[in-house]
């Protein structure tokens, strides 16, 4: 199973997507919030199985985290 995340930015775009090495739903989640975390831009990481919407990880889940935690999907 590959895992494609798109990148969306306040503007409603999303310029920016990838497909994910993770093979499971927690690791794919994870890149999901680091990518995120790499954009200041970001607003809203959504992960796609082919044409299923898997989770939508918004931004504020980030800040949410304790060090450790895992993103909080939604």
């Amino acid at each position: 199973m590959a895992y494609i995340c798109f990148i969306h930015r306040a503007t409603g775009t999303a310029p920016h997507f990838e497909v994910l090495p993770e093979t499971s739903h927690r690791g794919a989640m994870d890149h999901a919030a680091r990518m995120m975390e790499q954009r200041a831009d970001a607003v809203r990481a959504d992960v796609w199985d082919g044409d299923r919407l898997v989770f939508s990880l918004p931004r504020e889940s980030l800040s949410r985290r304790d060090p450790g935690d895992r993103p909080i999907a939604s």
